[in-house]
């Protein structure tokens, strides 16, 4: 199974990835540099899917990401 996240190989999101998905024998992470490139590689179909933080408990909710959400929902929904 492959799963991107935005940022680095060892960020709190592969960190989250790898914990979603103890229990998946063969995972591989694909870190993409932002988030749009997340969007991409799935729509794409080149990951299977994506962990993103959609809230920060020092920021709050990640406004890119619900933009980016609601972008494909409408999107697909056309």
């Amino acid at each position: 199974m492959r799963i991107a996240i935005q940022g680095e190989l060892g960020s709190n999101s592969h960190m989250a990835a790898l914990e979603m998905l103890c229990d998946v024998e063969e995972v591989e992470i694909v870190p993409c540099t932002v988030s749009a490139e997340v969007f991409e590689r799935v729509l794409a179909g080149e990951v299977d899917a994506t962990v993103l933080p959609i809230e920060n408990s020092l920021h709050g909710s990640v406004a890119e990401h619900y933009d980016l959400l609601l972008g494909e929902s409408a999107a697909d929904s056309v």
